[in-house]
């Protein structure tokens, strides 16, 4: 006769192997004894155990269904099944049995946790704290709980309380690696890169494979600027885990930016063969198709990971700064694209701020309060249009107030800090938080430097911390956000009647949006090159992204039209060899043979300036003209032929140009752009006393002139606060 239930001797024996951590042993007793004994809960939950500690997610489901299939209410079998289907990635079969457990033992504190881990990873951290509380509440001891309410508090940018949490758990478990590698991230946020350094090599001590591990310390390294081991460490995650989808993209990103396009892309699309959906592969693989040129494809891949992720409002930036490059998008395409962007960034930017102290309270005896939120307070090209307004604005009437976006400082950042009042950090905050920051600081005026450049904040610009908000200097175009109140212009750059392509009112400064002060000691002039080379070079120093294909074709018909020209380009791209060979063979299509292009890489800013020496006449790119560069070019005392523009991006040459008197070197078109590179390159000797005259005219030009800028500027922002008072 069958016996109905096991021995206390076959159970016994059963829990002591499971109890001793011997799963296949346990397996093999529990197999027999689940069919011998068809009804008995206790077995089917260990083998179900059993199985899965071995790995075996999916052979584990069947037993673990049996237990709940024989008694429903057991709440450890739900939790066992859950944590299952976890693993398995059914998530939300895995939350539901999470959330059954709980319900039928509110007491669970593992189920708490591992629940909590579950909203963390779905992002859902208010969710995941109040969780991993519970958990806490319930079981203190449970270093799980601790380590993952640290990682939504992390999240939320609560830095010191994660900070706590990871530091508990580690007390609680010392052998806790995850907890090392999290303290590590937390730390980093806070810049204390020497203490992250050490949790992230204890993680990796703990676990020698712990690839997200070397990915941290990889990016622990960048912070410090050691670019070497950031590339070893990102390369080690590799190593460990050919499909390491974070280390192929992030290394991937590192290899752009030091140029290396073509090793770059060849990462990426590996890490779009491990995930094709990741945002952040997508994104990255946008960078380097806009380092490439080809345009269209970076602003699809921009598209694919915004669609995947409509939180990553960098991703839609970058499409929206692609654009700017795009040589046929229509402004109205360009426009309606912008507008999208700032009705979804405007609708995440809930209980938008409507009045401020500074209308309220005489803030520091009535000085204009000037706020500058920017990512480039270092050796910048944003930074070059902002240092002589600093040195010259009149400090008895207006305070100015910095918000870098980023930590990175040099030797300019030291040079316009004494400026500012204060010096007020927004990395690391949250949008909210950092809105809040500014709204208490009280500025009058609150000017954006980035637009859709990287380490922007336009985001947070939507809660409107400040009564008036304006976009100048970083991005030549709208931002699309309706909570910016002006976009600064002058009457080249937007002619009256042509403010549609903006969001914001255009508000045009009397002479130039923007005076240049290039921070370089004096760099002596060489004398013409022509007069010894026997032939003209025409050059551009321009980024090679702005080179499209339109530009290759009237470059290369200004080559054919004066003869024994040749083209001088310098760009960092031109460190990759295959964009090197790809350069050559854009112009071959157009009849132009090697030896008539001179092709240089990256260079020292000094060495940069000193090639100016080598060209004769500079040629500006189109429709995306240059700015900085051309400010450079000018200081070296080397004309430049600009072509006529249609919108804002395409119209900064001209700008400049009219600002200098320079306006007989803006082409009217593209025939007169050929045959302006005709007439001046035929005359050396007009050639030669521009090249003797050009540095000290445009250093007395509203270009180069600070002081009359800041006056200007000024008077701007005295007339912006004036409106605001009478509405």
């Amino acid at each position: 006769m069958l016996k109905k239930n096991p021995s206390q001797t076959e159970l016994s024996t059963l829990i002591q192997v499971v109890n001793n951590g011997n799963y296949a042993a346990a397996e093999t007793i529990a197999t027999p004894l689940s069919k011998a004994y068809p009804k008995a809960t206790l077995i089917w939950k260990i083998l179900g155990v059993a199985i899965a500690e071995q790995g075996r997610m999916e052979e584990a489901i069947a037993p673990m269904q049996k237990v709940i299939q024989l008694e429903p209410k057991d709440a450890e079998a739900h939790r066992n099944l859950a944590m299952a289907l976890k693993e398995l990635g059914k998530t939300p079969s895995a939350e539901q049995h999470f959330r059954k457990c709980i319900a039928l033992n509110y007491q669970d504190a593992i189920a708490y946790s591992a629940l909590g881990r579950m909203m963390n990873e779905q992002k859902n951290y208010s969710e995941a704290e109040k969780l991993c509380r519970k958990a806490i509440t319930i079981k203190y001891d449970l270093p799980e709980a601790h380590d993952q309410l640290g990682v939504s508090l992390l999240w939320q940018k609560k830095i010191s309380e994660a900070e706590s949490c990871f530091r508990s758990a580690i007390l609680l478990d010392p052998t806790m690696a995850d907890a090392h590698n999290n303290l590590g991230i937390t730390l980093n946020e806070l810049r204390q890169y020497e203490a992250a350094t050490l949790s992230y090599c204890e993680a990796i001590k703990l676990n020698p494979r712990f690839a997200n591990a070397y990915c941290n310390l990889a990016t622990n390294f960048s912070c410090a600027d050691q670019l070497l081991e950031v590339e070893a460490a990102y390369r080690k995650a590799i190593e460990i885990d050919p499909q390491h989808n974070l280390g192929l993209s992030n290394l991937g990103a590192l290899l752009n930016n030091q140029g290396k396009l073509q090793e770059a892309k060849a990462l990426l699309e590996r890490a779009l063969d491990v995930d094709p959906h990741w945002p952040p592969t997508l994104n990255n693989l946008g960078n380097v198709h806009k380092e490439l040129g080809t345009i269209e494809i970076a602003m699809e891949y921009y598209r694919k990971a915004f669609t995947n992720d409509t939180t990553m409002a960098s991703a839609f930036s970058n499409l929206l700064l692609a654009a700017c490059y795009h040589s046929t998008l229509s402004p109205d395409q360009a426009l309606q694209e912008a507008i999208n962007y700032g009705k979804h960034i405007s609708a995440l930017a809930k209980h938008k701020y409507q009045t401020w102290y500074c209308q309220t309270t005489n803030v520091a005896n009535d000085k204009i309060r000037i706020g500058f939120v920017s990512g480039d307070l270092r050796r910048h090209a944003v930074t070059f249009f902002l240092e002589g307004l600093l040195r010259y604005i009149d400090k008895n009437k207006f305070e100015l107030i910095a918000y870098p976006t980023q930590p990175k400082e040099d030797e300019v950042t030291a040079l316009i800090k004494p400026h500012f009042i204060k010096w007020q950090a927004l990395y690391g905050k949250s949008d909210r938080d950092a809105a809040e920051l500014i709204y208490r600081d009280a500025p009058h005026i609150l000017f954006d430097l980035s637009g859709h450049t990287a380490y922007n904040r336009l985001p947070m610009f939507a809660y409107k911390p400040a009564p008036i908000q304006v976009s100048w200097a970083g991005y030549p175009a709208t931002t699309g956000l309706a909570e910016m109140d002006y976009i600064l212009a002058d009457p080249y750059l937007v002619p009256v009647g042509q403010e549609s392509p903006f969001v914001e009112q255009v508000w045009r400064l009397p002479e130039i949006a923007g005076c240049f002060a290039p921070l370089m000691d004096d760099i002596d002039i060489a004398e013409l090159p022509a007069l010894q080379n026997g032939f003209i070079t025409f050059g551009c120093f321009n980024n090679l992204t702005k080179m499209n294909d339109d530009v290759v074709e009237l470059w290369a018909q200004v080559l054919h039209a004066v003869p024994n020209s040749k083209l001088h380009i310098q760009t960092r791209q031109l460190s990759d060899e295959s964009v090197l060979k790809n350069t050559y063979t854009r112009y071959a299509a157009h009849g132009i043979t090697p030896e008539r292009l001179i092709l240089e890489g990256k260079t020292a800013r000094l060495d940069y300036f000193k090639s100016y020496n080598k060209i004769d006449i500079a040629l500006d790119p189109f429709p995306s003209s240059g700015g900085t560069t051309t400010a450079d070019t000018l200081f070296m005392s080397v004309p430049i032929i600009t072509l006529k523009g249609t919108d804002f991006r395409s119209r900064l040459g001209e700008s400049i140009a009219q600002n200098v008197g320079q306006s007989e070197w803006i082409a009217a078109d593209k025939a007169d752009h050929i045959q302006k590179a005709k007439i001046f390159s035929s005359d050396l000797t007009k050639l030669a006393k521009i090249r003797s005259e050009l540095r000290a005219r445009v250093m007395a030009s509203p270009l180069f002139d600070t002081t009359r800028f800041a006056r200007h500027f000024e008077q701007a922002m005295m007339e912006m606060i004036n409106i605001a008072k009478s509405r």
